[in-house]
C-alpha cells in the first residue's frame, strides 16, 4: 500500500469541500495545482475514482532541462 493511501484511507471524499478549497472538476477528475516556495515548486493533486495521486515539481529544474 502506498503511503498516500494509508494516510487517507479513513477519510471520505467530500466533493463540495474540494470545490470550495480550489479543486476543479473536469471529465470525472478533481485537480488542484498550486505554486509553492516563491514559485520554485508546483504541487499537482488529482483525484480520480476516489484515488488521490500527487506530484511536486521543481520548476527551475524542469525549465533548465527544456533549454
Amino acid at each position: 500500500m502506498k503511503l498516500i493511501d494509508e494516510l487517507f484511507k479513513k477519510y471520505t471524499l467530500n466533493e463540495e469541500a474540494l470545490i470550495n478549497y480550489g479543486f476543479s472538476f473536469n471529465n470525472g477528475i478533481y485537480s488542484y495545482n498550486k505554486l509553492l516556495n516563491n514559485n520554485s515548486f508546483e504541487l499537482q493533486l488529482l483525484i480520480n475514482n476516489k484515488i488521490l495521486t500527487g506530484k511536486l515539481i521543481d520548476i527551475s529544474y524542469n525549465n533548465s532541462n527544456k533549454k
